[in-house]
This record gives C-alpha cells, sequence and structure tokens, in this order.
C-alpha cells in the first residue's frame, strides 16, 4: 500500500492488530501516533466488532462500515472498508436500513425500527452486533472527518453506498427502551465487571491514600464510601 508498507515493515509491532485487520496501518492511525495507547485502544475496538467472529459476518460488517462512511460523507472511510466488499448486505436490506437511519437520524431510532429487525429474523444478539458496528464506523468517520488522512495507496475509491434515499424523518416517537433484552449475568461471573470493579477500588484506593489527614480521620466522611 505505497508508503503504509513501510510502516508495516518497521512498527508492526505496536500496530500488529490494525496489519491484521487490514492488511498495513492505515494513514487514519498512522496521524495518531503521538497518543500510542488511543490507538491501541482503537485496535481492541476494531478487533472486537469487526476481526473476531460473531453473529453477523465479516463481510455484513463492512457493508455495515460501509454505510456509514456513505452517511458521513467520508470517502477516506468508504475506501478503506472497501476491502470487505462483499454481497452480504444484499439480502440484509433491512438491516442495512436500520444502519443508515442509525448513522444519520440516530435520535429517531425507535422501538418499531428494533421490532422490524426481529421480523426479518434477527434476534438481539445480531441487533446488538449490528449497533457496535455502527458506532465504530461513526467513531472513525469522525477521526477521518477532523485529521483528513490522505487516502491509503492502492485501495480502491468505490462508489458511494446510497444513503439520500432515506426520508427525514418528521415525527419522533417516544417508545421507552430498553430495546433489547438484557441476559441475566452474575457480576461475580462476568469478566469486565470485574475489571471495572478492580480498577475503581484500586483508584479509590489511591485517593483515599491520598487524600488530606482530616479526611481520612473522620470515618463518618468514608464509611459511606
Amino acid at each position: 500500500m505505497g508508503g503504509t508498507l513501510a510502516t508495516r515493515n518497521e512498527e508492526s509491532g505496536p500496530f500488529r492488530g490494525l496489519i491484521e485487520a487490514y492488511g498495513f496501518v492505515p494513514n487514519l492511525f498512522g496521524l495518531q501516533k503521538k497518543l500510542p495507547r488511543v490507538i491501541e485502544a482503537e485496535q481492541r475496538l476494531i478487533d472486537a466488532i469487526v476481526v473476531r467472529e460473531s453473529g453477523l459476518s465479516r463481510g455484513l460488517k463492512g457493508c455495515l462500515l460501509r454505510i456509514v462512511a456513505s452517511a458521513q460523507g467520508s470517502d477516506y472511510c468508504r475506501a478503506l472498508h472497501a476491502q470487505t466488499d462483499s454481497n452480504d448486505g444484499e439480502k440484509d436490506a433491512a438491516l442495512l436500513a436500520f444502519a443508515n437511519k442509525l448513522a444519520k437520524y440516530a435520535p429517531w431510532i425507535c422501538k418499531h425500527d428494533v421490532e422490524a429487525l426481529r421480523a426479518s429474523r434477527f434476534d438481539d444478539s445480531l441487533i446488538l452486533d449490528a449497533v457496535l458496528t455502527v458506532a465504530l464506523g461513526q467513531l472513525l468517520c469522525t477521526l477521518s472527518n477532523a485529521l483528513r488522512p490522505h487516502l491509503d495507496s492502492g485501495l480502491p475509491t468505490p462508489a458511494s453506498i446510497e444513503s439520500s434515499r432515506l426520508a427525514v424523518p418528521v415525527e419522533w416517537f417516544d417508545t421507552g427502551g430498553p430495546y433489547l433484552q438484557a441476559s441475566p449475568q452474575s457480576a461475580s461471573d462476568f469478566q469486565p465487571y470485574a475489571f471495572f470493579r478492580e480498577d475503581l477500588f484500586l483508584s479509590f484506593s489511591r485517593s483515599r491514600c491520598c487524600a488530606p489527614m482530616w479526611w481520612r480521620l473522620n470515618p463518618r466522611l468514608w464509611r459511606k464510601y
């Protein structure tokens, strides 16, 4: 991919996740090298949402990402996600329409939109997968629109996926959520809960250690924490 190949050879270590996802280091992430921890977090998101196997195929996720790129007017992201071009989206028109509306008119998403997906045989796990993919696409488009990276050489610029057919919503339906059913899960058995519990406890413990002596010596102020 032109100049990005040098980046691939020289810095494959910190960009290993990007190379696995795209085959090279996209210019969008090269512009963020001053914030390596941010790039690491972005790689983890891409791996968890797009690369790893889940209910939706990688090709269909690519279609969703291109839908978001077209809705946001990001030529860069549309070209970047063209690598996963497939025909998977042709048989999932309901899901693509949902993604288009979520990307363009998110405040108008309501219970009826989710029920339409269920009627098309998408269960809650697949709907959540689609929502996360759209959210990731929005993040990448925001970065692209702000940083304006050069198009990566070697990537064809695909034709824009038509998104103007979606009529501008004129009514807002107040349908109370949540729209998806939460799975019963014990906090003690759910690894992310354990991570946040331990992380927050450690941060709070440090804050107590660094707190003024008068605060630490007054149990009425910290026992409730």
